[in-house]
């Protein structure tokens, strides 16, 4: 089979740069699919959206777990702060029973002081008493 060559001259090729630089972007607007570089800032608008809308999603979730925590600690606080009173009355309350036991052993140890003075007197008149019954036999017998 024969091939047909046409030969083009310069003249031809710049008439038919001419014309396709002139209806490209009719041609263009016409199809269905965009231009690369559309479709590269059009990815790169959705990559920024996607991202944009994440960081707010992250923001929004630390602001939560930051709301948690604070919940969370001031419950912990709240019951430390219990604990710690239920600690000092039940102290308040020993220190008391102490202060009594105290008291009452003070009160027994009075008690046994005067227990004692009183034995120690009784002794004493004894030995007078005896003394003076014995010298008493005696200057008389």
């Amino acid at each position: 089979m024969g091939e047909r060559l046409m030969a083009l001259q310069d003249a031809d090729l710049e008439r038919i740069g001419r014309y396709v630089q002139s209806q490209l972007p009719g041609w263009l607007e016409a199809s269905d699919r965009p231009l690369p570089g559309v479709q590269v800032v059009e990815k790169l608008t959705r990559l920024e959206d996607a991202i944009l809308s994440g960081q707010e999603l992250m923001r929004s979730e630390l602001h939560a777990q930051r709301e948690l925590m604070e919940q969370r600690f001031t419950s912990m606080q709240k019951q430390m702060d219990e604990r710690f009173t239920a600690v000092l009355r039940e102290i308040e309350v020993r220190a008391a029973a102490s202060d009594k036991r105290f008291e009452s052993v003070d009160k027994r140890f009075d008690d046994m002081q005067a227990n004692f003075a009183r034995t120690q007197w009784l002794i004493g008149i004894g030995f007078v008493v005896l003394g003076s019954l014995v010298s008493m036999f005696h200057l008389l017998g």
